[in-house]
C-alpha cells in the first residue's frame, strides 16, 4: 500500500510546463520556455571551465562574491541580498516559512502560477485578484485583501502577459497593503522594460517596507539552464529564508558563471537590445498575419488568435509544431484563445514566420 501525500498536496494541479520535444525533430525549436535566443556572456562561459575541476568541494552557501557583485553592479546593500537555485526556489521557501492552512496568498488573475502551486502546496488559500486589460489592477488587489493575507505576489513586467504597472503604481500597492502583508515583487524581465516611469522595486526595501524583490539569470543573462535567482529582502526575511535554504544549492560552477556575469554589463546590455528589438518586429508582423498580439515589455509575446483566422488555439499550436517548432498554449490561465511566444534568435523567428506564412496561407 503507497503512502499517501498531504492532502493539500493531492488536491493540487501539477505546475504546467513546455514542451521539450517533437517526434521526428533532433532539436526542435523552443520558443515556449521564455529562454534566451541568444548565447550568454563569453566571461560566463569561461568561468565555467575554469571551475570545472572544482567540484569536489561544496560551494559556498552564503554566495558572498555574488551578492558583493549584484550590490556593486545595482548599488544594493549585500547584506540584503539572497540567492537560490532560480528565482523559484526562493519562491519556494516563502511559501515554506510563510503560508499555510487559514492564510491566504493573494496574487493577481494571470500572474505566475509557480507561486500559486507553492501556495496550494503550504495548504494556503489563493485569492486571484482580476484583471483590467490584461494588466493587474491595483484596486482590485487592495480590495481583494483579506484577513487572512499574509503575502501579495505581485510580477511586473507580468508573465504570461508582458503587461507592466509603473513603479508609482507598483508604490501605491505597497502602501495600500497592510503592513505585516508582505509584497513579494517578481522582476523576473524587469531588463527589457522600455515604459518610462518603470523600476524593478529594490527601493521598497532599503525604505523599510515588507516587501521582496526577485530577480533571476534566466532571461537576459541566459544562463536558464544554470538556475541562479536572487532576492532583495528585509533582514527578518532573509534569516527566515536562511532556515530553509539547503547548503549547495547553487553549484560553483554556476556561481562562477554568475559572477563573471554580472561584470559583463555590456553583454547584458547587447542581449537586452537584440532582444528588445526583435519583440517589436515580430509583434508587426503579427498583426500583418491578422493576429492581436498584446503589447509586450518581456522577452516573449502573448498573442490573442482571433476566430476570423479559422484556427483554435490547439490547431495552431499543433501546425506550428508539426514544423519542428514548440510554442506555449495559456488555457491553464483561463486564456483559451491566447497563445505565449518567446522570442528566440533572429533564425528561430524567421522560422516561425515562415511556418506561420505556411499555415495562414
Amino acid at each position: 500500500m503507497a503512502t499517501a501525500p498531504r492532502a493539500a498536496v493531492a488536491a493540487m494541479a501539477p505546475y504546467a510546463t513546455s514542451e521539450t520535444s517533437i517526434p521526428g525533430f533532433d532539436m526542435p525549436i523552443q520558443l515556449g520556455s521564455n529562454e534566451l535566443g541568444f548565447p550568454p556572456s563569453p566571461k560566463a562561459v569561461e568561468a565555467i571551465r575554469a571551475a570545472a575541476e572544482e567540484g569536489s568541494a561544496y560551494s559556498d552557501g552564503d554566495h558572498v562574491v555574488l551578492r558583493q557583485a549584484l550590490a556593486r553592479r545595482h548599488g544594493l546593500n549585500p547584506d540584503n541580498i539572497l540567492c537560490g537555485s532560480g528565482s523559484m526556489e526562493i519562491i519556494a521557501q516563502l511559501s515554506q516559512c510563510y503560508l499555510e492552512p487559514e492564510r491566504a496568498l493573494l496574487m493577481s488573475q494571470y500572474g505566475y502560477r509557480f507561486a500559486m502551486t507553492q501556495a496550494e502546496a503550504s495548504g494556503a488559500d489563493v485569492v486571484l485578484a482580476p484583471e483590467t486589460d490584461l494588466t493587474m489592477d491595483v484596486d482590485a488587489m487592495l480590495t481583494a485583501v483579506t484577513p487572512e493575507t499574509v503575502m501579495a505576489f505581485a510580477v511586473n513586467p507580468n508573465n504570461p502577459t508582458g503587461t507592466v504597472l509603473p513603479f508609482s503604481e507598483i508604490r501605491r500597492l505597497r502602501g495600500g497593503l497592510p503592513d505585516d502583508v508582505m509584497l513579494v515583487l517578481d522582476s523576473a524581465y524587469g531588463e527589457f522594460v522600455t515604459e518610462p516611469g518603470y523600476e524593478t522595486g529594490e527601493a521598497l526595501v532599503d525604505e523599510g517596507t515588507n516587501t521582496v524583490v526577485l530577480r533571476t539569470f534566466s532571461k537576459v543573462y541566459g544562463l536558464a539552464g544554470l538556475r541562479v535567482g536572487w532576492a532583495y529582502a528585509p533582514h527578518d526575511v532573509g534569516g527566515t529564508v536562511a532556515k530553509m535554504r539547503p547548503i549547495g544549492s547553487i553549484s560553483t560552477q554556476a556561481l562562477a558563471a554568475v559572477e563573471a556575469a554580472v561584470d559583463d554589463h555590456d553583454h547584458m546590455l547587447w542581449a537586452r537590445d537584440e532582444v528588445i528589438a526583435l519583440r517589436e518586429r515580430f509583434t508587426a508582423q503579427l498583426r500583418q498575419f491578422g493576429f492581436e498580439p498584446v503589447e509586450s515589455q518581456t522577452s516573449f509575446v502573448l498573442v490573442h488568435v482571433p476566430d476570423h483566422l479559422g484556427f483554435t488555439v490547439p490547431e495552431l499550436y499543433d501546425a506550428v509544431k508539426a514544423r519542428g517548432i514548440l510554442l506555449r498554449c495559456v488555457a491553464n490561465f483561463g486564456l483559451d484563445r491566447h497563445i505565449r511566444i518567446s522570442i528566440g534568435s533572429p533564425d528561430e523567428m524567421a522560422a516561425l514566420n515562415a511556418a506561420l506564412s505556411d499555415i495562414l496561407g
